[in-house]
């Protein structure tokens, strides 16, 4: 993730300056306090890194879920992907309507607290690894050229008589 300032000056004397937080491509994943509802670039990238509804044990597909300021916007919280998580309708409610309380963890994780005090964590969704990719780190990890080939050249030599190889 990068932050990039924007100057905003319609006159020298009232300039504005913006912070801008994107990833490596560019796209945009922290609008702070100018919009509630995330806009879809943002939306996007939530359902995709939470995959499901980041509550415990919940499985409900992120597609499926609404996007859920962990810290409430109303109460000062921004609208990015460092606020944002899946939730479905049902644990939305129960977030928004009863005393659960929901922390990030510093590996992604989420640690939900409920009403009595009892903790359940959440581990951060993770993805296969990409080793199709011409990274020197992955160069032993790849499969051979060709998957077919025996693994000893001897072994398909042509008898050259016909006769089958047994």
């Amino acid at each position: 993730m990068r932050w990039t300032s924007i100057r905003c000056a319609a006159f020298a004397t009232h300039t504005t300056w913006r912070r801008l937080i994107t990833d490596p491509a560019g796209q945009l994943l922290d609008y702070g306090r100018t919009t509630y509802r995330p806009p879809v670039p943002l939306a996007r990238f939530v359902r995709a890194r939470d995959r499901i509804c980041t509550f415990t044990d919940c499985t409900r597909p992120a597609t499926r879920c609404d996007i859920d300021h962990r810290h409430d916007w109303e109460h000062g919280g921004n609208t990015s992907s460092s606020n944002c998580d899946c939730l479905c309708e049902r644990h939305h409610y129960l977030k928004h309507n009863t005393s659960w309380q929901v922390a990030k963890l510093p590996d992604g994780g989420r640690r939900w607290t409920s009403p009595t005090g009892r903790q359940h964590e959440r581990p951060p969704q993770t993805y296969p690894v990409d080793i199709t990719g011409d990274d020197p780190l992955f160069r032993d990890l790849q499969a051979p050229e060709d998957l077919n080939a025996p693994a000893d050249p001897e072994a398909s030599a042509d008898p050259g008589d016909g006769a089958p190889p047994f």
